[in-house]
């Protein structure tokens, strides 16, 4: 059955001789390796436990499995584990060989459970004595008993960098129809906070030349940009930062708070958009984005109006109409609208990003001349980041961009009733907003 991994390592089996079966946290379906897992707990008196990922299976043998689990939990299992059988990814399998684990690798198959050829890496890894590979799993029960009795051998510094040449030869000459994108997502944070370990991944201070401390990050107040604004303008210094300063193909935006994601689970950082995840996106389209927020009884402007100062609205259309009036009637039909894509949050190639702050920043600029904020509390002078996540459905539309949406992950709890409660009071009562909902 299906249990937590809590569950589990406080049960009777996890203290028993067992063998861990891992499918990994790649989203693409692995059942074959499910299969085998509960086949060959069919045939042995030895405990399976199966950590299956996104891989739905209707298990008939194997009595515990479980999706995912923290890191700390899942070191946990290996330790206990008297035999490994994990898919061929290159992190699982270097850290189960760290820890001196007997490995039985039954890599994806390329394009059908992988977006790559893991046998590669399994196959080198093999040769080396570091695990032994398995190409057929129907051959499992048999390469499992050699590694019963199997002298392993450890993954030396020289035997690391033969790996590392073969992935590097293979990306390059194997597979050239693999596109490798060149992604960056800026994770704009003003304290210290939990981050994705992906590379992808850039955490940035924002409002850094503010800052009194410095707590490990990237500033935004390096190169080009416009840190001091941030009182103002939130999350935008760090787009500012990006667009004038990141050299990149595809160009990404996120929170330390609220990140890209398209699967869903109970460890919010496990289901942080991958790399792999980023580019199978954007293979489709330029521009990634979360799905719109509904706001079902309230139009864009009318629940600006109950919840701020509908001037600001009313401002920037006066600023469109000199700067660009073409654009006019699509935000006049976007206002209307009762949805949009908030937060501020997207993935850009790094053309389309280029243009649309060009066209933002320059309305934005001319907005804060017009708008005197220093009578106003640090929660209402926070408008042109407001004011800048409604214009982006106005620049998508005008422009004729595509994009495909994924979902996001909140990192912490959201109360949904205030937040209900705060928008009927805002809409039927007129009690504005006084701090981020």
């Amino acid at each position: 059955m299906e249990r937590d991994a809590e569950s589990i390592s406080k049960s009777k089996i996890y203290w028993c001789l067992m063998i861990l079966f891992s499918l990994g946290t790649h989203s693409q379906d692995f059942s074959r390796m499910a299969k085998a897992a509960d086949d060959y707990a069919a045939i042995t008196d030895e405990e399976v436990i199966v950590q299956t990922g996104y891989t739905k299976y209707d298990f008939k043998h194997v009595k515990e499995h479980f999706d995912f689990c923290p890191k700390d939990k899942m070191e946990q299992f290996m330790d206990k584990a008297n035999i490994l059988v994990l898919q061929g990814g290159w992190g699982g399998i270097c850290e189960a060989v760290d820890k001196g684990k007997r490995v039985v690798v039954l890599p994806r198959r390329n394009g059908v459970e992988h977006v790559h050829d893991q046998s590669q890496v399994a196959k080198k890894m093999d040769e080396l004595g570091c695990v032994i590979c398995c190409m057929n799993e129907n051959d499992l029960p048999e390469m499992i008993e050699k590694a019963r009795t199997y002298k392993f051998k450890p993954l030396r510094r020289g035997s690391a960098q033969i790996v590392t040449d073969t992935l590097n030869k293979w990306f390059h000459t194997s597979n050239k129809t693999q596109t490798i994108m060149d992604i960056k997502i800026l994770v704009a944070t003003h304290k210290k906070a939990h981050m994705p370990l992906d590379e992808m991944y850039l955490p940035i201070r924002v409002g850094n030349v503010l800052a009194k401390d410095d707590i490990g990050y990237k500033g935004d107040d390096t190169g080009e940009n416009i840190s001091e604004k941030n009182p103002y303008f939130c999350e935008l210094t760090a787009l500012y930062w990006g667009w004038k300063n990141v050299k990149a193909d595809y160009i990404g935006l996120a929170h330390y708070r609220r990140h890209f994601s398209c699967r869903k689970g109970k460890w919010k950082y496990s289901l942080i958009l991958t790399k792999e995840e980023a580019d199978n996106f954007l293979a489709k389209a330029d521009v990634v984005l979360p799905p719109k927020r509904k706001y079902f009884i309230e139009s864009l402007s009318s629940h600006y109006k109950h919840t701020h100062d509908l001037e600001h609205l009313e401002l920037t259309r006066e600023i469109m109409r000199k700067q660009c009036p073409e654009y006019l009637p699509t935000f006049d039909k976007v206002m209307k609208r009762t949805s949009a894509h908030m937060f501020n949050m997207m993935i850009m190639k790094y053309e389309v990003l280029d243009s649309y702050c060009s066209w933002l920043f320059r309305i934005l600029f001319a907005l804060e001349k017009e708008i005197d904020v220093t009578h106003m509390s640090a929660f209402d002078a926070r408008l042109f980041g407001r004011v800048s996540e409604l214009l982006l459905d106005v620049w998508l539309r005008q422009n004729d961009i595509k994009y495909v949406e994924t979902g996001f992950v909140q990192i912490g709890n959201e109360n949904w009733r205030k937040k209900i409660k705060d928008f009927l009071s805002a809409k039927f009562a007129g009690r504005k907003y006084d701090k981020s909902k």
